[in-house]
């Protein structure tokens, strides 16, 4: 009768702890990533291949069931998707995983730039730093254009501009945003930033990151991935509808969506109360 299997008893401290004192991966450069102590600043690790926080497992070099040991040389941090897809054969080495996971990148990124996705080295800019593991983000880009013949990250950029333009019609003092002084730049920088929270919030309310929902097999996951990749495209066509309908509509959209906190956030980032509406009152004499 074969022996069921126990839990793994290795923490995810000593995992980190290894590698972090192994000669050839001490730098952390070897996943694109740091292998460090900020790992364990975070609830259950970081995935080494996509960097999301979420769903973190211990990962077997050598698979459990061909005699690996739940020894820290032989354990890795991956998230459960990227588990799914990692290799598995009994003679795997660390090599072997840590090429896996810098190629696995690689090859995406080199998809994408060539289909046009790198537009103003966006890919590394959307979404906002740390909320989601920039590979399966890559992953959903590469099927809107693969499946969908839609770029969402150059539709995204598009819409960024047209934000920019929508908040300066709205200034009280607006700025000349075909000119690149300083008074523009600054609403630039500002605008890009609230846009990219702007869209955050907007995934995260409809069915993006629907990925980090699934259960069961890497092959539901993609399922689930090009779902992710369609309500992006919904999002982008709808938000691009209200924004071109002078804006009004797309102002009161964010309104309803938007929490006071974040509201009020965004509207000291643009300087002036661009989302909440004041209402008119009438003099009586």
């Amino acid at each position: 009768m074969k022996k069921k299997r126990g839990s793994i008893k290795t923490s995810i401290k000593d995992i980190i702890e290894y590698w972090m004192n192994s000669p050839k991966y001490a730098n952390g450069d070897e996943v694109g990533m740091a292998i460090d102590q900020a790992d364990l600043d975070v609830d259950g690790g970081r995935c080494w291949r996509c960097g999301t926080t979420k769903n973190i497992q211990r990962c077997h070099i050598i698979p459990h069931s061909q005699e690996g040991k739940d020894e820290p040389s032989n354990l890795l941090l991956l998230c459960r998707d990227c588990h799914n897809d990692a290799p598995n054969v009994s003679n795997a080495t660390a090599e072997d995983f840590f090429n896996w996971m810098k190629n696995s990148r690689r090859s995406l990124e080199q998809y994408l730039n060539e289909n046009g996705a790198g537009y103003w080295n966006m890919l590394g800019s959307y979404p906002p730093k740390g909320q989601r593991g920039n590979f399966w983000n890559l992953k959903v880009i590469e099927i809107g254009i693969r499946d969908f013949d839609f770029n969402i990250i150059k539709e995204k950029a598009k819409l960024s501009l047209q934000f920019h333009r929508l908040v300066n019609e709205k200034k009280p003092n607006p700025v000349n945003v075909d000119s690149f002084d300083e008074e523009n730049v600054e609403l630039m920088f500002a605008t890009s930033e609230v846009w990219g929270w702007i869209m955050y919030y907007i995934d995260t309310i409809t069915q993006v990151g629907l990925h980090f929902k699934q259960e069961g097999e890497f092959s539901q996951g993609q399922a689930n991935l090009q779902s992710e990749a369609l309500a992006n495209i919904n999002n982008i066509k709808n938000i691009k509808s209200l924004i071109e309908d002078k804006g009004d509509n797309f102002i009161s959209y964010l309104n309803d969506i938007l929490d006071e906190e974040s509201l009020k956030e965004f509207n000291e980032k643009l300087g002036f109360d661009f989302f909440f509406k004041k209402e008119l009152t009438t003099l009586i004499d």
